[in-house]
C-alpha cells in the first residue's frame, strides 16, 4: 500500500482522530479539575480570613493574594449562598463609607455524634462557635432502629444548617462503616442527610478536632473506654491507617480486656511501644476508663517502654467533644462541597 494509500484509510484515519481527540478532551479534564480545586481551596481561605475579622474585598484581595477578577467571582457566589453578607460600614469617617464582607450569623453547620450512648448535637455558627447542644438517645439494635434514632435527632435541623459533620463509632470500610451492634456490626453507608453536603469521620478525629484550635504537627490521641480508640495527626492530616491498639498483646491477652481489668500498666506498656514506632511532639488521652485507672503507674510503664530521649507531652483530658469536633469538620469541608 502506498503513503497515499495509507493516509486515505478512513479506519486508520478514524483511529488517529479518535487517539488525539482522546488526549485533548483528557487534558481538558484534568484542567478542568485543577481549575475547580484551586476555586475551592481559595474559597476556603476567603472564609478562614473573614473569621478573624470583617473585610472589604480590597482587603481581601492583599490578604489572599488574589486578583480583583477572582475575589469578586468567588464572593459573588458565596453572597448568592448566603455564606456572607455585604454591608457599609460604620459611619466613622465622611467619606464614603465602604462595603464590609462578613460571614452570615444566621447560617450554622451541624455536628453529630453517633456512638451507642447517645446521639449528641452541636449547632455552631460560621465562626465556630457552640450555638447549641442536645443529647437525644439512640437504639442501635438494628440498623432501622439507628437510622431512626438519627432522623429524631435531625428533625431539629434548622433550614439555616448549610453542612453536617458526623462523629461515627465503628471502623471506616471505604464509603462504608461498620458500627457496633449487640449480636452483629450495622453496616450502614452515610450519605447526604437532609438533602446537605455530609462528611463522616472516626470520633476520635472528631475529639481531637473538637479540643485543639489548631493542630499541633504531630499529635495523638487516645480514647480509652470499653474500646481503644487511636486518632493520630501528622504531616497536617489524620492518619487513615487502623491504629488498633485494643488488639495489641500484652502477657499473652489483649489489651481490651487488661484495661477492662484497670491494668494501667498495661496501657502504659502499649502506648510506650506504640510512641517508640511513631514519634508525637503532643500525647493526649481521654475516655471513661481513664479516670479509673492508676495514672502513676501507667506513666511509670509508659517511661520504662518508650526510648529514652522521647519528649512527647502527655496530658490527661477528663471530657472530650466529639460533636463540637463533627460541626468544626463540617466547617472546614463545606467549600470543597460548593
Amino acid at each position: 500500500m502506498s503513503y497515499i494509500q495509507e493516509l486515505t484509510n478512513t479506519a486508520k484515519i478514524d483511529k488517529i482522530i479518535k487517539y488525539y481527540h482522546e488526549k485533548t478532551i483528557g487534558r481538558m479534564i484534568v484542567a478542568g479539575v485543577e481549575q475547580h480545586r484551586q476555586k475551592q481551596e481559595n474559597m476556603a481561605n476567603i472564609l478562614e480570613l473573614l473569621r478573624q475579622r470583617n473585610m472589604t474585598r480590597r482587603e481581601l484581595c492583599q490578604q489572599a493574594k488574589l486578583s480583583w477578577a477572582c475575589v469578586s467571582e468567588l464572593v459573588g457566589v458565596l453572597i448568592e449562598k448566603a455564606i456572607l453578607v455585604e454591608e457599609k460600614a460604620e459611619d466613622t469617617t465622611q467619606g464614603r463609607r465602604p462595603l464590609l464582607l462578613s460571614l452570615n450569623p444566621r447560617k450554622c453547620v451541624l455536628g453529630m455524634d453517633i456512638n451507642r450512648i447517645g446521639i449528641a448535637v452541636c449547632l455552631c455558627d460560621l465562626y465556630g462557635e457552640k450555638q447549641k447542644q442536645v443529647i437525644y438517645p439512640v437504639d442501635a439494635g438494628s440498623v432501622q432502629a439507628l437510622r431512626h434514632s438519627v432522623d429524631q435527632a435531625l428533625a431539629q435541623v434548622t433550614p439555616q444548617v448549610i453542612g453536617i459533620g458526623v462523629a461515627m463509632q465503628g471502623q471506616r470500610q471505604g464509603k462504608d462503616w461498620l458500627f457496633p451492634g449487640d449480636h452483629e456490626r450495622i453496616r450502614w453507608s452515610l450519605e447526604d442527610l437532609q438533602g446537605l453536603p455530609t462528611w463522616v469521620e472516626h470520633d476520635p478525629n472528631c475529639m481531637l478536632l473538637g479540643h485543639v484550635n489548631r493542630l499541633e504537627d504531630k499529635v495523638m490521641l487516645v480514647r480509652v473506654d470499653d474500646g481503644v480508640g487511636v486518632s493520630l495527626y501528622t504531616e497536617g492530616r489524620f492518619s487513615q491507617e487502623p491504629l488498633e491498639l485494643g488488639w495489641t498483646v500484652i502477657d499473652g491477652e489483649r489489651l481490651t480486656a487488661r484495661i477492662r481489668q484497670n491494668d494501667a500498666e498495661a496501657l502504659g506498656q502499649a502506648l510506650g511501644n506504640l510512641c517508640a514506632l511513631i514519634h508525637v511532639d503532643h500525647l493526649i488521652l481521654c475516655g471513661k476508663r481513664i479516670e479509673q485507672l492508676d495514672l502513676s503507674r501507667l506513666l511509670d510503664s509508659y517511661k520504662k517502654t518508650v526510648v529514652e530521649h522521647s519528649k512527647t507531652l502527655i496530658t490527661i483530658e477528663k471530657t472530650m467533644d466529639a460533636s463540637f469536633g463533627a460541626a468544626k469538620l463540617a466547617l472546614m469541608n463545606y467549600p470543597y462541597s460548593i
